[in-house]
C-alpha cells in the first residue's frame, strides 16, 4: 500500500512550512547572503511542488503515481534513515569542531536547510511507518530497532571522522596537485611544462576536485566534507541492496536488515577512515 493522494497533499504541505521556518531561521539569525539565498530557493521550490500537486497535469499525475506505488513506503523509509542519519550527523559536527573552524562555520550557514532534511526525514518515517503498520503485519519493533540502529551508526561514523579530520593522507595531495594544474589550464599533470604523468588515482575524482579550486576554498576541506557525503549516500544503496536480496524474509524484517547492514559499516573504523581522509 502507497501514498494516499490526502497524505502525499500534507506532506508537501508540512515540507512547504518547514521550508518556509527554515527561512525565517536564516533571517533572524542573520546568516550570510548565501545561506539566505539557498534557503529562499529551497522554500521557492516547496511552494512550486505544492502548487503542482494541486493541480492536475502530467507532472502531477506522475508524482502521486509514484508515491502511490506499493514499493514507495519501503524504499522511503530506507532512504529517509539515510537522511535522518546523516542530518543528524551533520548537526552533531557543529558541536565537534572548534568554534571558528572553516567545517563549523560552513554547517552554522547551511544548518537551515539541514533542519529541513532532518525534520522532513523524521516526518517521513513516521508516516511511512505507519503505512507500513496497517498492512497488517506485526514486529513493529523491527522498525524502532532500524531507526535506532541507523541513527547510532551515523553518528558514530561523524564522531569518528570528525576525530580524524585535521589529519589528510599524503597520496590525497598528489590527485590535489594534478586537480590543481588543471584548473590553472596546465592540464592534468603534475608538473606543468613537462609531458603529462598518469600519477593520480581515480581519473573522475581528480576532475571533481578541480571545483574546490575554482570556488577558492580548501581543497581538503571539501574533499573530506563530500567524501563522508558519498559515504553516506552509499549506505543507503547498500541498504537497498540488502532489503532486495532478503526477499525471503517478512518485510519489517528485510527493512530491519537493511538498517542494520548500514549499522556495521559505519561502526567499522576503516569507513571513517576512507570517507574523511581524502585518501580516494
Amino acid at each position: 500500500m502507497g501514498f494516499t493522494e490526502s497524505k502525499t497533499r500534507t506532506l508537501f504541505i508540512v515540507s512547504t512550512i518547514f521550508s518556509f521556518l527554515g527561512l525565517s531561521s536564516t533571517i533572524i539569525a542573520n546568516l550570510s547572503n548565501l545561506s539566505m539565498l539557498i534557503a529562499a530557493v529551497l522554500f521557492v521550490a516547496q511552494l512550486s511542488l505544492l502548487w503542482i500537486i494541486q493541480r492536475e497535469n502530467r507532472f502531477s499525475k506522475a508524482l502521486k503515481s509514484a508515491m502511490q506505488n506499493p514499493g514507495f513506503p519501503q524504499t522511503g523509509f530506507l532512504f529517509s534513515l539515510s537522511i535522518l542519519g546523516s542530518g543528524l550527523g551533520f548537526l552533531a559536527w557543529m558541536f565537534l569542531f572548534e568554534p571558528g573552524s572553516l567545517v563549523r562555520d560552513v554547517l552554522i550557514q547551511l544548518s537551515p536547510v539541514i533542519g529541513w532534511g532532518v525534520g522532513m526525514a523524521f516526518f517521513l518515517l513516521t508516516t511511512l511507518g505507519a503505512v507500513l503498520n496497517a498492512e497488517g503485519e506485526k514486529r513493529d519493533g523491527l522498525l524502532i530497532g532500524a531507526v535506532l540502529c541507523s541513527i547510532i551508526g551515523y553518528l558514530f561514523l561523524f564522531w569518528l571522522s570528525a576525530q580524524i579530520f585535521s589529519y589528510t593522507i599524503d597520496d590525497a595531495y598528489i590527485t590535489f596537485r594534478y586537480s590543481k594544474n588543471l584548473a590553472a589550464g596546465f592540464g592534468p599533470t603534475y608538473n606543468p611544462g613537462l609531458p603529462p604523468v598518469e600519477g593520480y588515482t581515480t581519473f573522475l575524482w581528480m576532475l571533481i576536485m578541480t571545483l574546490p579550486h575554482f570556488m577558492g576554498v580548501n581543497v581538503a576541506t571539501f574533499s573530506k566534507i563530500l567524501g563522508i557525503l558519498l559515504t553516506c549516500g552509499t549506505f543507503a544503496l547498500i541498504s537497498l541492496l540488502t532489503f532486495t536480496l532478503t526477499r525471503q524474509f517478512p518485510l519489517k524484517t528485510r527493512l530491519f536488515f537493511g538498517a542494520f547492514a548500514t549499522y556495521i559499516l559505519a561502526m567499522l573504523p576503516i569507513t571513517a577512515v576512507m570517507g574523511s581522509m581524502a585518501s580516494i
